[in-house]
């Protein structure tokens, strides 16, 4: 009886193919669930991190074009206040000129009338017969 005893101890030390194959294929699927449970939560935090990034993008990218619109408000309101005070100016210039003509246009009138009051007028008859 001792000897069975001591034959059942024995045959669990030797190598049988089967045990290890079975053990590894248990260890392997062991090792593959972790790896998945793994893969599982870091694609969730990385989809986490994804959405976040995503949302802030969008809050960012609509704060940037309600700046960008409000800007070209600002320079659309200060081109048209421009253009109106160019139009000003320009109506000023042209009244200006107008006026400088009519002085001009006044003054030949007047040189004129001058040049013809004293070398064709009463007057000049008169000084020509005194210088005489």
């Amino acid at each position: 009886m001792k000897r069975r005893h001591v034959l059942v101890n024995i045959r669990h030390y030797y190598y049988r193919q089967e045990k290890f194959e079975r053990r590894f294929v248990a260890l392997d699927r062991c090792i593959k669930e972790r790896i998945d449970a793994n893969i599982v939560k870091w694609r969730a935090a990385i989809d986490a991190d994804t959405k976040k990034l995503r949302r802030q993008h969008k809050e960012l990218l609509t704060k940037v074009k309600s700046e960008a619109e409000q800007i070209r408000r600002e320079y659309q309101v200060d081109i048209r206040d421009t253009k109106k005070e160019i139009n000003r100016l320009e109506r000023k210039v042209d009244e200006i000129q107008e006026e400088n003509k009519t002085l001009r246009d006044e003054i030949a009138r007047e040189r004129r009338r001058m040049m013809y009051e004293r070398y064709d007028g009463p007057s000049h008859d008169q000084q020509a017969e005194r210088a005489e």
